[in-house]
């Protein structure tokens, strides 16, 4: 998973989003302990998206964003 995520930020760059791949990136980032971008993935994840991205199955993520806010 972290290989894949590493590649979807060369991957069309100019595409349009809403965060997805910053949420993706620090799910990630989050499992592998690497809290430090974990925040900074999900931080940006959040404004792009303004909250909406954050699904029911990513509870945890939302609540750790928070907690380190």
């Amino acid at each position: 998973m972290k290989k894949w995520v590493d590649n979807i930020f060369v991957t069309d760059p100019a595409r349009g989003d809403k965060g997805e791949r910053e949420l993706w990136a620090g799910k990630v980032a989050y499992e592998l302990g690497d809290l430090a971008k974990a925040k900074e993935y999900l931080d940006t994840a959040n404004k792009k998206s303004r909250g909406r991205d954050f699904g029911e199955e990513d509870e945890k993520y939302l609540k750790f964003l928070k907690d380190k806010q």
